[in-house]
């Protein structure tokens, strides 16, 4: 049995504020207090705490469940399910212990045979992983925009500072400067055309005042 009270320095930890989106994979052992959205692959231990949503299949040698899956797990080794666990799927097993979970599904005790496919497809499925993860390259030719101008701080500890030299500017830099200074350029000259036309256009001309009219006299008949 596993014994969660137990200390382990090697717990990898997603906190209830994390969420996942696709697959995770992982050695060694790792906890999990948010939500993952995709499967879960493991040669080791994975701890579902109660506030924990899985929503994915999950592949592990050993679970410790006290959260939420919806999805199939299989576990090589064991499947410990607390109390408080909810599983909406099927669980294929080394070893159970269930302390009055909800399960809605089946439930599989493997076989000796079965166990030895499981973490073959695992360990396979993990050497993938890796091999996508060393062949991934990212894209640093953006990375120019964010050098610090020169002259400004960046902070190295509670009392130390240094000036960090700014990298050159890149070409498309040099050229947005100048667009900006053009575009400056023909508004300034626009504003002063506008001014002069205001200035010399004449005054319009008022439409005479009408005189009040008056009360004429009517001679008797």
């Amino acid at each position: 049995m596993f014994n969660k009270k137990k200390k382990n320095p090697g717990y990898s930890y997603f906190s209830s504020d994390v969420t996942l989106e696709g697959r995770l994979c992982f050695t060694g052992s790792v906890r999990i207090d948010g939500r993952v959205n995709g499967e879960i692959i493991s040669t080791g231990l994975l701890v579902v705490e109660a506030t924990a949503i899985i929503t994915g299949d999950i592949l592990v040698e050993n679970i410790i469940l006290s959260g939420t899956v919806y999805g199939n797990i299989q576990a090589s080794k064991q499947v410990q399910l607390h109390s408080t666990a909810k599983v909406y799927g099927h669980i294929n097993y080394g070893e159970l212990s269930i302390e009055g979970a909800l399960h809605e599904g089946s439930s599989h005790k493997l076989s000796a045979e079965e166990i030895a496919i499981v973490q073959t497809e695992c360990a396979e499925l993990m050497e993938e992983a890796a091999a996508r993860a060393e062949q991934f390259v990212p894209d640093i030719s953006d990375f120019d925009r964010y050098a610090l101008k020169p002259g400004s701080q960046k902070r190295i500890g509670a009392q130390q500072s240094k000036t960090v030299q700014a990298l050159p500017e890149s070409e498309s830099a040099k050229a947005e400067q100048a667009r900006a200074q053009e575009r400056q350029a023909r508004n300034t000259s626009a504003k002063a055309s506008r001014a002069a036309e205001t200035s010399d256009a004449p005054e319009a001309s008022k439409a005479p005042e009408m005189a009040p009219p008056q009360d004429k006299a009517v001679g008797a008949l």
